[in-house]
């Protein structure tokens, strides 16, 4: 016997049990007692005790009434339910003419309590070696699905109205952990037969008393079932469940639903399910068979756009902030349902994330570890409008968190990789980020037996990117990264306007831990980049040797230099050691100009701090000529700010070594002239240069 339907087999047994003796009853129904209890034991399977009055009413209505009623499984010494008191009235015309038919205008049931319990083993107390189980046997059932009539099970109802009132219910499931009381306050009913649709309106309240879960249920609409009890539809049902959920609150649920379920054939059908919570809207239909075996699941999902960020609030999360103020505001899905419980399918997945559409499949098994396997294609998304927001909010937040002391976290989330299992593939046509976009964005994803496997592609400025994360996820977890540039502009990448060529580059990392503070202990890394064909701009080191000519009062070529000059590559290394950047050098040759330095750029804060050193050899042809007075002399440099800045702007003369370089010019000058005369000039190039 099903548990979803027990409740309504043991009031249709209350039923049955007064309708079986009524006639027998006409004249004294205290002489009839135990007659009325042993047909209702043979017609239900449930042994009915009558242990108070049994009486008659004849005026209005004729009707029979019992009370203190206990509700058995044949065999079991235990009540199952028990019953207050319960009233039949009767219609009075057929009784005048003496038809013989008793027909039943009312049923009013109060006071019922049902217990049911399974125990471990799973076994319900209701389930007993005298009555018959319910067989899984797909066969057996569709031999006779289109029965609506079981000469032995099948109960003849015909009943004007029922009213049930003060009922409670109580599931214990020892095996499971469920614990759940019902408390139904009212059921009412129209026209109770096999013929036509009966209006029902029911109000209840549920606990869920192992989750905390509170519910208030209301609602009305039309049932219809047939005399088996086997085939059971809804129509129009309207229901409004005010739910109160543990740290969450209070929500409200509304349903309209119409469908069908027939537990011989083992399918339901719901043509039609209208949901609404809070802003999500939406509808399902779907189309569930072997429900006796392994159900199977056919049909459509549609949810209307909604707020994601309302929707937050009114699930009791903590509220999502984004850069974009308009993130997150217009979602919505349609989308195929497909497979079972345990693996459920999700096809033709056509949705919405504010401009952005989304389309692919995805399905989650269950099982020893949740199963997600997913091919997604985004059109377009600009990532950092679902970035946390920066500017004044971000920065009072984080004057605010400032005397909270920092707390380490979690980079590589243990728990969750090592529970799920995620094989999946994830394309984006063009990802934008603050200044940069990529196109034609992959990423794979394969995550299970303990490690973590994530590979993305994207092409962009005139190249591609590609990048590698590999990650251990068990008892000494530990990952490495590889990303790797091919060909990009590196002006449309970095900002940089001072520069330009192909940028190749190739950067490895390595880390042990899952916790930041682990990581940033162990980060081992190192890169390379070479900028090829490109062009640098020189204006800087120009400035500074026409400053030095002007006051050496000697004409040279420097005026004719030009800003930008052309090179064949450009080479740099970046050293990560125990979380530590150093070791981090550029190089760069242009026919008799050497450039060389050390520091290092950081591409989020789109800043770079070089220390450079500029040589020049002596020439007299070529881009540009360099007398003997400033050649093999070490420039120091010193380029700084953000990378979108002008190389005037960048770079200029390191103070704290410009003197030094003043006294070797002035060197090579005093071989050639006279000594009081190259210490005013000294002097007075110093001033010029900081002044």
């Amino acid at each position: 016997m099903s548990r979803k339907t027990l409740l309504f087999i043991i009031i249709i047994a209350v039923v049955a049990s007064i309708a079986i003796g009524i006639v027998a009853a006409l004249d004294n129904p205290e002489y009839y007692r135990e007659k009325i209890q042993a047909t209702a034991e043979t017609e239900t399977g449930f042994e009915i005790e009558i242990n108070g009055e049994l009486n008659w009413r004849y005026w209005p209505p004729i009707a029979i009434s019992i009370e203190d009623v206990d509700v058995r499984p044949a065999g079991s010494d235990v009540p199952l339910a028990t019953l207050k008191s319960a009233a039949v009235d009767l219609k009075l015309l057929p009784l005048l003419l003496g038809t013989g038919d008793i027909a039943i205008d009312g049923l009013n049931i109060d006071g019922l309590t049902v217990n049911a319990m399974i125990d471990q083993q799973g076994r319900g107390n209701w389930e007993t070696d005298d009555l018959p189980t319910e067989t899984s046997d797909a066969s057996d059932a569709d031999a006779d699905a289109d029965a609506d009539v079981d000469s032995e099970n099948s109960l003849d109802l015909d009943i004007g109205a029922m009213s049930i009132t003060n009922a409670a219910v109580s599931y214990i499931d020892a095996s499971t952990g469920e614990n759940y009381a019902i408390n139904l306050k009212s059921l009412q009913t129209g026209a109770v037969s096999y013929s036509a649709l009966t209006p029902v309106s029911f109000e209840l309240a549920l606990e869920d008393n192992a989750s905390g879960m509170r519910s208030k249920i209301t609602g009305d609409g039309n049932l219809s079932f047939n005399n088996a009890f086997n085939r059971f539809g809804m129509v129009d049902m309207n229901i409004e469940n005010d739910l109160n959920l543990p740290d969450v609150g209070e929500l409200l649920l509304k349903l309209m639903i119409s469908g069908e379920v027939d537990t011989a054939k083992g399918t339901a059908d719901l043509s039609k399910l209208d949901f609404e919570l809070g802003e999500l809207k939406g509808t399902v239909a779907v189309n569930v068979t072997d429900m006796n075996s392994t159900p199977r699941l056919d049909g459509d999902i549609n949810i209307l756009p909604f707020n994601a960020k309302n929707m937050a609030k009114i699930l009791g999360q903590p509220a999502i902030e984004t850069a974009n103020p308009s993130a997150l505001t217009a979602v919505s899905l349609t989308t195929k349902l497909g497979g079972t419980a345990e693996n459920i399918k999700l096809s033709e997945i056509e949705g919405k994330i504010d401009g952005s559409s989304i389309a692919g499949r995805l399905g989650l098994r269950t099982g020893n570890k949740l199963t997600a396997s997913f091919d997604l294609t985004l059109d377009q998304i600009t990532v950092s409008d679902y970035l946390a927001p920066t500017g004044d909010t971000a920065t009072a937040d984080a004057n605010d968190a400032t005397s909270t002391p920092a707390t380490d976290t979690e980079v590589l989330p243990l728990a969750l990789l090592n529970e799920n299992n995620i094989n999946g593939k994830f394309t984006i046509g063009s990802l934008n980020y603050d200044t940069y976009t990529l196109n034609d964005f992959t990423t794979t994803i394969v995550n299970a037996n303990q490690q973590l496997k994530a590979t993305s592609y994207g092409t962009g400025y005139d190249g591609n990117m590609s990048m590698e994360f590999v990650a251990k996820t068990g008892k000494k977890p530990s990952a490495r990264t590889a990303v790797q540039i091919k060909g990009m502009d590196v002006t449309k990448l970095t900002g940089v306007e001072t520069l330009t060529g192909k940028i190749e580059l190739k950067s490895n990392t390595r880390f042990a831990g899952s916790m930041l503070s682990d990581v940033l202990a162990t980060l081992d890394g190192d890169s390379e980049f070479t900028v090829k064909d490109g062009t640098l701009d020189v204006s800087s080191i120009k400035n500074i040797a026409a400053v030095i000519d002007g006051l050496r009062k000697k004409t040279s070529s420097v005026a004719s230099w030009p800003d930008v000059m052309p090179f064949k590559s450009m080479t740099g290394t970046h050293q990560i050691n125990a979380g530590i950047e150093e070791d981090q050098r550029i190089n760069v040759n242009i026919e008799n100009m050497s450039i060389s330095g050390t520091g290092g750029v950081d591409y989020w804060q789109n800043t770079m701090a070089y220390d450079m050193e500029v040589i020049l050899s002596q020439s007299v042809d070529g881009q540009f000529t360099v007398g003997p007075a400033m050649a093999d002399i070490k420039w120091p440099l010193r380029c700084a700010g953000m990378m979108d800045a002008t190389a005037a702007e960048l770079c200029t003369p390191d103070s704290d070594s410009i003197a030094n370089l003043i006294t070797q010019i002035l060197q090579k000058e005093l071989r050639r002239q006279g000594a009081d005369k190259l210490k005013e000039k000294g002097k007075k190039l110093f001033e010029r240069l900081f002044n």
